[in-house]
């Protein structure tokens, strides 16, 4: 995976990243054509095509990020939404 491709769509939320796979965004259609798929697949999956480097840096749980903590940060920075990066 390209980081430098990655890096603005982390930054943008976690939530948001699943709330685009969730409704579709441009070409992509809703749920990634997956409707069979739960709410926790389609999170993993996004996890699972992140950047190695992002991963590591990253401090996920199971869940998709519905109820985002405010306090969580990605890099010690900017709140993300969703999850602790």
């Amino acid at each position: 995976a390209d980081k430098q491709a990655w890096l603005p769509r982390v930054k943008s939320g976690l939530a948001t990243l699943f709330k685009h796979v969730e409704e579709g965004y441009g070409a992509m259609p809703a749920r990634g054509g997956c409707f069979e798929c739960t709410d926790k697949q389609l999170y993993l999956a996004i996890i699972a095509l992140l950047p190695d480097d992002i991963k590591k840096s990253m401090k996920l749980n199971d869940s998709p990020p519905h109820h985002p903590d405010p306090e969580l940060r990605l890099g010690g920075g900017s709140p993300v939404g969703g999850h602790n990066f």
